[in-house]
């Protein structure tokens, strides 16, 4: 019995974030909000979805976090931190090309 709870909490857990995930990207997206802590939460969530859906936290940090003049609205240090922990590499160079810190992430796409 408590191993059936336990998935049922996690499934419920996982709706939430999805839903979660869902209205920070409108907030971001339809409203153009700017605030970090927004910006923040929503990559935090999207890295830690980055297993079942990579492509979502790509096109973040590629676009949506990213101003027209080309600033980040998210706080890159912790989003490359994140990245890496999380094993979303791909993202986590990204960031760091993004930040002008080459070297590392030539390091990191080589490991």
């Amino acid at each position: 019995l408590k191993g059936k709870d336990q998935a049922q909490d996690q499934a419920a857990l996982e709706v939430c974030k999805r839903e979660a995930i869902r209205y920070l990207q409108a907030a971001v997206t339809r409203q153009a909000c700017v605030q970090g802590a927004v910006h923040n939460c929503l990559l935090l969530l999207l890295v830690d979805g980055a297993r079942a859906d990579p492509a979502a936290l790509m096109r973040y940090v590629a676009g949506a976090g990213v101003s027209s003049g080309g600033v980040a609205h998210y706080d890159q240090a912790l989003a490359a931190r994140s990245c890496e922990a999380a094993g979303a590499l791909k993202a986590a160079i990204h960031i760091h090309c993004d930040v002008g810190d080459y070297d590392y992430a030539v390091d990191l796409a080589l490991r």
